[in-house]
């Protein structure tokens, strides 16, 4: 039973620290989330201590929980992550790919109208193709790097029309390679995805005047 709690005070607070319900930067009291989450003081601090071991909050003695801020130097680390994980794992285990799913997604490009409608699609179709394999030590990196991203991602995502088209159709021709089974081509076309979405992502940081930190 404690571990359950331990899990849901867990889930809760990293959910609301993605979606920015806590701001970065902000310091919540360790007496709201007890009130919040209706729980005791044990599962919560456990769930605070394995959030502050995962980067993204700071435990501040008699002072609160401090909601870790997004700099440059996250936004640099957490692409570069991408780009070594995600396509050293859609070409190790591309077998793993559920096909029907991604043809799903395909047809879901084709009516792209929004940023949001991208960015949903963005946030499924990255875990379909570099999530399914067996190597969990792999995946959980690159989970915990993909629940970092999200959170960027809801601060400064680019909304401009240009690039999420633009973003949309190199999700179109990954897609389209995979599907026709041509991996060498689906790893250079991710690997140049990504790195077009961190010059994005940069750019709308230094839009926010995010600091600058070293780390």
């Amino acid at each position: 039973m404690a571990e359950s709690l331990q899990q849901q005070a867990y889930d809760c607070i990293k959910d609301k620290i993605i979606s920015l319900a806590f701001s970065p930067n902000t310091i919540v009291s360790e007496a709201s989330l007890l009130k919040d989450l209706d729980m005791s003081r044990t599962p919560v601090r456990e769930a605070l201590i394995k959030l502050e071991h995962e980067g993204f909050v700071r435990i501040l003695t008699k002072r609160g929980i401090l909601i870790n801020p997004i700099s440059l130097t996250d936004v640099t680390m957490i692409f570069d992550a991408r780009i070594v994980l995600e396509p050293a794992l859609l070409g190790c285990y591309p077998r793993y790919i559920d096909k029907g799913k991604l043809k799903d997604l395909r047809l879901r490009m084709d009516a792209i109208e929004t940023a949001e409608d991208f960015y949903a699609l963005d946030k499924e179709l990255h875990p379909a193709l570099c999530l399914s394999g067996p190597n969990h030590f792999l995946t959980s990196s690159l989970r915990h790097v993909l629940d970092q991203h999200n959170r960027i991602r809801r601060l400064c995502a680019p909304n401009e029309k240009e690039r999420f088209i633009k973003a949309n159709e190199e999700h179109m021709a990954l897609a389209d390679s995979i599907l026709s089974d041509d991996l060498g081509t689906a790893v250079g076309l991710l690997t140049e995805h990504l790195r077009n979405s961190k010059m994005d992502a940069l750019a709308a940081v230094l839009n926010y005047n995010l600091p600058i930190i070293s780390q």
